[in-house]
């Protein structure tokens, strides 16, 4: 469940140490910044066209089932439903991706 870690108390004491490293070092805004998305552009795109395509389609079905009348009316709120969880994960992908190395594969099966 963790990535990199056997169990809760080695992934707590990883983040600690990361964290009491990251205080000893001077940080650069664009130099991290450029760094890490020189590190992680292919990653990140493929990232970004698999999120886009999904969101391409929660779009579509929106509008199609809006234009729909009858008892369908229900599946609007579904719809936003998915899209407001597709913006979490895109708010949340991207700094994970910048801050830990993982693969797509490994992201996309971890939930935290």
């Amino acid at each position: 469940m963790y990535p990199d870690c056997d169990n809760r108390r080695q992934f707590h004491s990883n983040v600690l140490r990361h964290a009491e490293d990251d205080q000893n070092e001077e940080t650069y805004i664009f130099r991290t910044y450029w760094k890490s998305f020189r590190e992680n552009f292919k990653q990140a795109t493929a990232i970004w066209l698999i999120l886009l395509a999904v969101l391409i389609v929660l779009i579509l079905d929106l509008l199609l089932v809006m234009r729909m009348p009858g008892t369908i009316t229900y599946l609007r709120f579904v719809f936003l439903v998915l899209i407001f969880f597709e913006a979490m994960v895109l708010s949340y992908v991207f700094p994970v991706l910048s801050r830990f190395d993982n693969t797509v594969k490994t992201r996309s099966r971890t939930p935290s």
